[in-house]
């Protein structure tokens, strides 16, 4: 998993447009293939990451 700072990196928060933060986004291939905006808990986090074929 990676962390990015989106202060830090506004070419990425204007690029992806995220309407709310936080932002959660899953890469393929350098792709974004599901995202997810707002506070989940960490069982969220875990079942959304499985549900996408992340161990």
């Amino acid at each position: 998993m990676t962390y990015l700072d989106n202060d830090q990196n506004p070419a990425a928060l204007k690029k992806y447009n995220p309407s709310g933060i936080p932002a959660f986004y899953l890469f393929k291939n350098g792709q974004a293939v599901s995202y997810r905006i707002g506070y989940y808990t960490a069982a969220q986090i875990k079942e959304w990451l499985r549900s996408n074929g992340v161990a």
